[in-house]
């Protein structure tokens, strides 16, 4: 590859490259979103589903929670988040367990631990060493369990969209017919 291809590839990308950051940190609301809507003075609580309609100043929700179709301005929103997706917590269960099967561990030796007089195959650590041990053995197996009930536990992640950089309007005519988008100003 000659210079010249190369400084005209890594133009490109300083051109390009900062547009397509800045178009992905802005939420977009079109019609298929789900969103979560917060409007006082029309709904005694947040609601959250799929956007039907974008009009120029007015939404129209799915509500999931059997409310139909909500048709909302936009003078009325106070709140409006666009769904980013689903994580699962299989880190947070992996750390509830670690630290619950710790515990727990830690605590069942030194309710039961006995010094051992016997014929003893490795030195006794006293209680408080087997006690450890225990919570090792505990908080692995805790933390192993934890993980898997974590990622079994999925929650949507909300991204708020400034209220005051939301505009919405009319976009070119499709083949389809006439096409409403909502977008940033950056």
């Amino acid at each position: 590859m000659n210079a010249l291809r190369i400084a005209c590839m890594a133009a490109g990308l300083a051109v390009v490259a900062p547009t397509e950051i800045l178009s992905q940190d802005k939420p977009s609301i079109r019609p298929g979103s789900r969103v979560r809507v917060t409007a006082p003075s029309v709904f005694n609580k947040r609601v959250a589903g799929t956007v039907d309609v974008v009009g120029s100043d007015t939404l129209a929700v799915n509500a999931e929670k059997g409310g139909g179709v909500l048709l909302v301005s936009l003078k009325d929103v106070t709140r409006l988040e666009v769904s980013d997706g689903r994580r699962s917590h299989a880190g947070l269960g992996a750390k509830i367990g670690l630290m619950t099967g710790f515990v727990t561990g830690f605590v069942i030796v030194v309710a039961t631990y006995e010094e051992c007089t016997d014929f003893c195959p490795v030195p006794d650590p006293g209680p408080v060493g087997t006690a450890a041990i225990a919570g090792v053995v505990f908080g692995i197996g805790g933390a192993a369990l934890g993980a898997i009930v974590g990622a079994l536990i999925k929650t949507d992640r909300w991204e708020e969209v400034p209220l005051d950089e939301l505009r919405i309007g009319p976009s070119p005519v499709s083949a389809d017919g006439v096409s409403v988008s909502a977008s940033l100003r950056l």
